[in-house]
């Protein structure tokens, strides 16, 4: 009978621990973010639309970090993930995916609170002269200042970003952007 009870104990701890431990896996996918700057690349370098995100780490992060964000599963895999040093340059960090539906989720480790993820998006639509493309941004995060750039290709004419965009305007390197100050956004918030 004791040893009956003994392992009744045993499996209470178990599950107890389990349930403990389930909290802090949720608490991974809504880290929360200082700042993220979504720069929005149509026809950069290659047909498709480059996407960059730019992250800082909330100040009550601990780290090194764990991380795992998604990206559309068409881009087919991140073309850089880096941390960014006190030197101000970017290190290319080792990364794992796995595919979630229409989704690619990518985990990392970072060891700084400032990051860098480029992918290539080839879900631009292209009907002759015309080009349309439709970002979402997938809520994974919790951010308090988040920041959506739209760059005007060098040969674009009339070209539109919505909703919440300025009018556009021409930055240094000769480009114009179109900027939406979206503010603070809760993890879970999805938005196109």
């Amino acid at each position: 009978m004791e040893n009956m009870s003994a392992a009744r104990r045993c499996i209470f701890i178990l599950i107890l621990l389990a349930l403990l431990a389930a909290p802090s896996a949720q608490a991974q996918s809504s880290t929360p973010l200082e700042s993220l700057v979504i720069q929005i690349l149509p026809e950069f370098d290659r047909p498709d639309v480059l996407v960059i995100y730019r992250l800082t780490l909330a100040a009550s992060v601990s780290l090194p970090a764990q991380i795992s964000l998604r990206i559309p599963r068409a881009a087919g895999a991140p073309y850089n993930v880096a941390w960014e040093d006190v030197d101000g340059l970017l290190y290319n960090l080792a990364y794992t995916t796995e595919v979630r539906g229409e989704w690619l989720q990518i985990t990392f480790t970072t060891p700084s609170a400032n990051l860098q993820v480029e992918y290539y998006d080839p879900r631009l639509e292209r009907e002759q002269t015309l080009r349309k493309f439709t970002y979402e941004w997938n809520g994974d995060f919790k951010v308090e200042n988040l920041v959506v750039s739209v760059q005007q290709p060098a040969n674009a004419e009339n070209m539109q970003a919505y909703p919440g965009f300025d009018a556009g305007q021409r930055l240094s390197d000769g480009f114009i952007y179109f900027t939406n100050p979206v503010g603070k956004v809760e993890a879970g918030v999805t938005f196109k």
